[in-house]
């Protein structure tokens, strides 16, 4: 059975980049074991509406919760429990494959390596791979 409280609310949500209003008045409720995604045009304010989710960046109005806590507010537990991987995430080329996991890791108590194993195995990566020369899809 699906816990009753939503994973994600969001109530009249506005943000502002000095004039310029970038969200407008935006409530959302996310039940848990749904998933949702964000579409419209560059500019539109989805990345603006995710980084305020995170508590990345301070609501002009409304009110954001993740997982019950104020996103300004979000407790590590929380922050652990929450994927995110913007457009532009930064790997350094310089890296292989397996130090990009070591880096990652270390900011994340709950890393599970059988799992970043078994998905490079999956794409066929090796751990010497340097990740500049890779894929960016």
């Amino acid at each position: 059975m699906n816990d009753p409280k939503p994973v994600i609310e969001i109530d009249h949500l506005t943000k502002y980049y000095g004039t310029r209003e970038i969200v407008r008045d935006l409530s959302l409720n996310v039940p848990s074991g749904s998933i949702y995604g964000f579409l419209g045009r560059n500019g539109m304010g989805k990345t603006t509406t995710i980084r305020i989710l995170l508590g990345l960046e301070d609501p002009t109005r409304g009110h954001t919760r993740v997982f019950g806590e104020d996103s300004r507010e979000l407790s590590p537990q929380t922050r652990g429990r929450i994927g995110y991987l913007p457009e532009g995430h930064h790997v350094y080329g310089w890296m292989t494959v397996k130090e990009c996991g070591q880096f990652q890791a270390s900011y994340f108590p709950n890393w599970e390596q059988e799992i970043f194993e078994a998905v490079i195995t999956h794409f066929r990566l090796t751990p010497k791979m340097k990740a500049g020369h890779l894929s960016r899809g």
